[in-house]
């Protein structure tokens, strides 16, 4: 029964104009940072393990402009239930590259594997690349735990035509679309369970990744592409992809895990204030057997 007066408030709100929508980011900042004081602990934990070489200057001056872009990122996501496909367009191009890229493989009818993190603002993101893809896109996700706003987050997410598969179902998916042209797409830098992730060395820590993404990609040989988020201003993102492997069967074990790790890690040192350091990515050790 929540979801109904949560998705009315939500789209009443998508109403307001950025202009409005931006100054109660900026109320949210104060509220959400100075006064709630909202996983600050958990932040600076994880700015400092990442960046010890920074000064306690360096990392709050970091940590403002985190904060800064989550209020942001909140009130665009609201946005999400009554922007038009037009303006969401507008503020997430895709280059004329990546657009070259997809319609290369389209023509060919290779599926594709698309891999991304927790950078910019990767609900729009999802949204205006199906816009501008020539590929029905799946996208892989982990329900959240309220039932109420997960329905919501799904009603958002697939305005645009976007398919929204539960983590659990993607294989199975994988094997009922086998010989459709189709692209799927990954958030790579949630936290797996530690026993069956791999392991590797991310932002200076010891780190759990999914390897589900290689999994499906070396089994049905289907090309990777990371997916890249740079913010340009304030509601304004630009989309690129960038090849991982042609030919994933081909590589050995890990090897495109380990290469889109790399890829993200170096997206987050570049423009760090808009990466999810709020999120408890750091809360299992690795435990190594004798």
């Amino acid at each position: 029964m929540l979801y109904y007066p949560l998705y009315v408030f939500v789209y009443l709100l998508s109403l307001l104009p950025f202009g409005i929508l931006y100054v109660l980011s900026d109320i949210l900042y104060i509220v959400l940072y100075r006064v709630l004081q909202y996983r600050v602990t958990t932040v600076r934990r994880n700015l400092a393990n990442a960046f010890p070489a920074y000064s306690d200057k360096q990392r709050s001056e970091l940590e403002k402009k985190f904060y800064k872009h989550l209020c942001d990122l909140i009130f665009e996501v609201f946005k999400m239930a009554s922007i038009s496909s037009q303006e969401l367009v507008s503020r997430c191009p895709l280059d004329d590259r990546s657009k070259g890229i997809l319609a290369e493989y389209h023509r060919a009818g290779r599926q594709l594997v698309i891999i991304s993190g927790h950078c910019g603002n990767w609900e729009w993101t999802g949204s205006a690349f199906q816009l501008q893809c020539p590929y029905p896109l799946a996208v892989i996700y982990r329900p959240i735990r309220s039932a109420a706003f997960n329905r919501l987050m799904l009603r958002l997410r697939g305005r645009f035509g976007n398919r929204l598969v539960p983590m659990n179902e993607a294989l199975r998916h994988f094997i009922g679309h086998a010989k459709d042209a189709h692209a799927v797409a990954f958030i790579s830098d949630q936290t797996p369970p530690p026993a069956t992730a791999y392991w590797t060395r991310f932002l200076n820590q010891e780190t759990p990744v999914f390897n589900g993404s290689e999994k499906i990609a070396r089994k049905f040989n289907y090309p990777v592409l990371f997916f890249h988020i740079k913010k340009t201003g304030r509601g304004r993102y630009v989309m690129e992809l960038e090849l991982v492997s042609d030919t994933p069967s081909a590589l050995p074990e890990n090897a495109i895990t380990e290469a889109h790790v790399r890829i993200l890690e170096r997206d987050i040192i570049e423009q760090p204030e808009v990466w999810l350091w709020s999120h408890k990515r750091w809360k299992h050790k690795r435990v190594i057997l004798r």
